[in-house]
């Protein structure tokens, strides 16, 4: 009888184990400088899986990557919707916005051919600061790296001791950042690997010449092997910090698969516009 016992807790043990798998729970804030507007965010991230939880005055978001199948599920808990996304439904919005684009240029071009040259040019000069033209970038063109400037060591921040940084681009001051060791957080390489799949996903929507400034820059920079992983950071525009982010805590936990599936009872909608706007 006890030998029974004893086969039923380990199958009882191992069916448990299918239910639930290890991962980390990221908690960090993002302050808009200008408006004092917060949000609070909360990072869920496995081996194949992960899911940013976003609330703040105005928004109650959910965004979902499976890198298992490689696609997003994006929930509006206002609405109790949801959309699926794909690789494939991504491809024929990316596909749709340029044929938009070139659309709207085309029509463009034809009006202007009825202006006055002074005046078509003047239009044509005004659209061009506007809509500055992305640098195409070729095998000869030299990649300009960020450069960081350490300022000083043992700052604290909140419950870590960091390393202050400056971080420039191309002569400008972007971030600044307070980092620590991966392994003070409790985090390793690996854990943030299926973020990087996660930013592959939607390259077909990022304009050339975009896609590092589109990118998860606080968890997925590969920066962070040699400077550590920012704690805190504050972004820069023109000179002028605009956002501020910082990660309240970092915790190990078991998370169920349910986690990373649309809420029982709420409702499919077939594209993202109609999950943001019905």
């Amino acid at each position: 009888m006890k030998q029974f016992t004893s086969v039923g807790c380990i199958a009882f043990l191992f069916i448990c184990a299918q239910l639930v798998q290890a991962g980390k729970i990221i908690k960090l804030t993002q302050k808009e400088l200008n408006t004092g507007k917060v949000e609070y965010i909360t990072i869920f991230l496995d081996k194949n899986e992960v899911r940013f939880d976003s609330e703040g005055a105005d928004q109650n978001i959910a965004v979902i990557y499976s890198a298992t199948d490689n696609r997003y599920v994006i929930i509006n808990h206002s609405k109790k919707a949801y959309v699926i996304l794909t690789r494939e439904n991504v491809e024929r919005m990316a596909n749709k916005m340029k044929n938009t684009m070139n659309q709207m240029m085309q029509q463009m071009q034809e009006q202007l051919k009825n202006l006055p040259p002074e005046q078509r040019k003047m239009f044509e000069e005004m659209m061009k600061n506007k809509m500055p033209q992305q640098p195409v970038k070729t095998q000869s063109t030299p990649e300009v790296k960020k450069e960081y400037r350490k300022l000083k060591s043992g700052v604290r921040v909140g419950a870590w001791t960091t390393t202050h940084y400056e971080v420039y681009h191309e002569g400008q001051k972007e971030e600044e950042w307070w980092t620590v060791p991966l392994g003070k957080l409790g985090l390793g390489e690996s854990d943030f690997a299926v973020i990087e799949k996660m930013e592959s996903f939607f390259q077909s929507m990022i304009p050339p010449g975009e896609q590092e400034a589109a990118s998860l820059d606080m968890f997925s920079s590969k920066e962070f092997m040699s400077y550590g992983i920012p704690v805190k950071e504050v972004a820069y525009n023109q000179g002028k910090p605009v956002s501020e982010s910082v990660i309240q805590s970092v915790e190990s936990r078991m998370l169920t698969p349910s986690l990373f599936k649309p809420p029982v009872g709420y409702k499919k909608v077939s594209d993202l516009m109609q999950l943001m706007m019905q």
